[in-house]
């Protein structure tokens, strides 16, 4: 009965939570009542534990550690049953708008007057099925096609969102020298959150740290169709470590030069840039490219390009530009902002001590008309492509 109990105290939990949840972190995991159970029944042990530890402690510390041999292996447990339920199968969701939680309140709450004795459980299921019809009919049948730079702090992160659930993510941020993976923590629960259940393409700009790391915890985590690279780097540990989840998840690697297109639902990209040649700079052999939709030119990704290789491109005029490098004083020139004309420039930096973005490269934007949007200060940004 005990164990019962606690089962129905944590469907209750989890059905009161539910949305809240799902919008919260984008997925929900089928199992976890169970999970909870078990869960439960270790922290029933180590509370009690731990404060007889302490209690024993203050006047047989030798007793104390014995007790806590017990309390560390039973806590070691409960931290692997964390793990072990977050890698269990889990319900993908997407952002709840207030409607949704009005929804889901009303039919839940008819349940719960049926379970009670209040309503007839006819009239419970119709309220029910009514809330899930209302809900069916005021979603959205499709997404507006949109760019959305992500908030990675000091790295670059981008979500393409096209008609039919066709999306492509460039970059995926990073965090040079720490052990925080962005990849895990950050970039896929945004995508989630977003909707987004397949990644059709990943681009990696270049191997660096700030744009390539979280990426192998999106290819992980997450349906990938392909990933393309600029000129393969095996010499770069972390380009291997990319390289190397990509083929342990049959994944497609498709390196990309100047002068190719891409043709993706209602997009083409134009890869303007690596030449056939890798530089020693990493920065240098970012893949850079135009997004054009509907035949359109849209917006430009130049990964970390210096202004001595945008002086070797041609631009089109555009609607929106990620500034290069951060927004770095090497980028972005004056030559490639009076070829694009953009009304939009991201600008995609965290707290730094690089003086990204350079001051005079955002007048140098303001100048020319263009909106600017900064992630450190606006967080993530969303642009409409129509």
């Amino acid at each position: 009965m005990l164990v019962v109990g606690s089962l129905i105290v944590s469907v209750a939990a989890q059905a009161l939570s539910l949305p809240l949840v799902l919008s919260t972190f984008g997925s929900v995991s089928l199992l976890n009542p169970f999970v909870n159970l078990v869960a439960i029944l270790l922290t029933g042990l180590v509370v009690p534990l731990g404060f007889l530890s302490g209690v024993v402690g203050l006047v047989a510390l030798p007793l104390s550690r014995l007790i806590n041999i017990v309390t560390n292996g039973l806590t070691g447990l409960l931290i692997q049953v964390a793990e072990w339920g977050a890698a269990l199968p889990s319900l993908p969701w997407g952002e709840i708008e207030p409607l949704g939680y009005l929804y889901y309140a009303v039919g839940v709450t008819a349940l719960v007057l049926v379970v009670r004795g209040l309503l007839r459980p006819w009239r419970g299921l119709l309220v029910l099925s009514v809330a899930i019809l209302c809900s069916m009919l005021s979603a959205p049948s499709e997404r507006p096609p949109e760019i959305v730079y992500l908030d990675v702090g000091q790295g670059d992160s981008a979500l393409i969102r096209l008609p039919g659930r066709v999306e492509i993510l460039v970059d995926g941020g990073g965090t040079p020298f720490s052990d925080f993976d962005i990849g895990a923590r950050t970039v896929v629960p945004a995508l989630r959150a977003l909707g987004v259940d397949e990644l059709e393409l990943v681009i990696a700009t270049h191997a660096d740290t700030d744009h390539m790391e979280g990426l192998v915890s999106v290819l992980e985590q997450m349906p990938v169709q392909q990933l393309v690279v600029g000129i393969p780097n095996p010499d770069n540990p972390l380009y291997t470590r990319l390289q190397a989840t990509a083929e342990a998840r049959n994944v497609p690697i498709v390196p990309v030069l100047r002068g190719q297109s891409l043709s993706i639902g209602a997009a083409r990209l134009d890869i303007l840039h690596p030449a056939n040649r890798s530089f020693e700079d990493e920065n240098e052999n970012s893949v850079a490219f135009v997004l054009n939709y509907q035949n359109v030119p849209k917006a430009l990704f130049l990964g970390d390009l210096s202004t001595e290789i945008e002086k070797s491109l041609a631009f089109p005029n555009l609607d929106i530009v990620m500034a290069g490098h951060h927004g770095s004083r090497y980028s972005s020139s004056p030559e490639l902002i009076a070829a694009t004309t953009p009304a939009y420039a991201i600008f995609s930096y965290g707290r730094n001590n690089y003086g990204h973005p350079n001051r005079e490269v955002v007048a140098r934007f303001e100048a020319a008309g263009a909106t600017i949007y900064e992630t450190f200060r606006h967080g993530a940004v969303r642009l409409p492509l129509d």
